[in-house]
């Protein structure tokens, strides 16, 4: 799997992240404990109905006029409490909502454009990840809404990585990056 995060600034692209390309939903490092059981669905100012490729097409045509929505079910077949780490592209700004029957909604703000959340560790703030829990055994809708206010964004779909698989990106990135500067730095 090749993983990376392209910030897309005129014509320069710089690899940065996390992002596994070509796929809407994609979920690391949970094995059998998290799936996904409906979706994902795609909107725009509150309009659901679009196709994976119409959302992308809409995104990178209106990047700063509306709000773009992705929603999706998931369901945590463990018994314990499961973090998850949302990774959404290169968005200035992110919200992430977890809504399930008989509890009050969470809400997670975040994006580039925003401070980092608080109670986030490193890697969270490194990678810009919407940290959201599921309980044991809980199911609920997942509903993400991204706003862009600035030229420069990424978008791939939407990678919902466990915090050891967040761990295990951050430190292949961190191994790739400080030995590329070792290199540099002797040559």
């Amino acid at each position: 799997m090749k993983y990376g995060k392209t910030i897309v600034v005129g014509c320069l692209l710089l690899a940065v992240g996390i992002v596994a390309f070509g796929q809407p939903l994609q979920l690391f490092g949970f094995g059998s404990s998290l799936g996904v059981t409906s979706g994902p669905e795609f909107g725009k100012n509150g309009a659901w109905g679009l196709s994976y490729d119409s959302f992308q097409n809409e995104l990178a045509a209106h990047t700063r006029d509306y709000t773009f929505q992705i929603r999706f079910r998931l369901r945590n077949s463990s018994d314990s409490l499961l973090p998850l780490n949302i990774d959404y592209g290169t968005i200035d700004y992110a919200d992430a909502w977890l809504l399930y029957p008989g509890h009050r909604p969470l809400h997670v703000a975040g994006g580039y454009l925003r401070s980092s959340i608080a109670g986030s560790n490193v890697i969270q703030r490194q990678y810009y990840t919407l940290p959201l829990s599921l309980l044991p055994r809980q199911e609920g809708q997942v509903v993400i809404a991204l706003r862009q206010k600035t030229r420069g964004y990424y978008f791939d779909g939407v990678s919902i990585f466990s915090s050891g698989a967040l761990a295990a990106v951050f430190a292949g990135n961190y191994e790739r990056d400080h030995s590329f500067m070792l290199f540099q730095w002797l040559f």
